[in-house]
């Protein structure tokens, strides 16, 4: 993000800045890339850490530090388009169809199916009831 929000020598500032900064360690994603995806919105760019990396998570060491383990795991900074950003989906109890298996789903779906089978409205997202584990 810029300040102020949508200060165009600001952002230009920070985007050279950032990939003098970069080495291998990570790459920008442009605001008309974000756009694309749906994200962050009101952010000027954004960056996504190279395989074997992480985005860090104390401003005193760095933006980045070395990625721990394969996949790395609890981390920010990956856009979801990459492989190794899958993870798992395991819902059981009322409501649900013991043995369903769904090859993928899309993270906007929980809320959808949560609220399905607590039986209140839906929230206004994204997302759809994934119909195919319910009883």
């Amino acid at each position: 993000f810029v300040d102020p929000p949508g200060d165009a020598d600001a952002t230009s500032r920070a985007t050279r800045a950032l990939r003098e900064a970069a080495a291998d360690r990570y790459t920008i994603v442009t605001r008309a890339e974000l756009d694309i995806l749906g994200a962050m919105t009101g952010a000027a760019l954004a960056i996504e850490a190279s395989p074997g990396w992480a985005i860090g998570a104390s401003c005193d060491r760095g933006l980045t530090e070395p990625a721990q383990g394969a996949p790395v795991v609890g981390t920010h900074g990956f856009l979801p388009s990459r492989p190794t950003m899958s993870t798992g989906f395991i819902a059981a109890g009322a409501g649900i169809r013991p043995g369903a298996v769904l090859e993928r789903i899309h993270v906007v779906d929980i809320a959808p199916t949560a609220a399905h089978l607590l039986g209140v409205p839906a929230p206004p997202v994204e997302g759809r009831v994934l119909r195919e584990i319910l009883r």
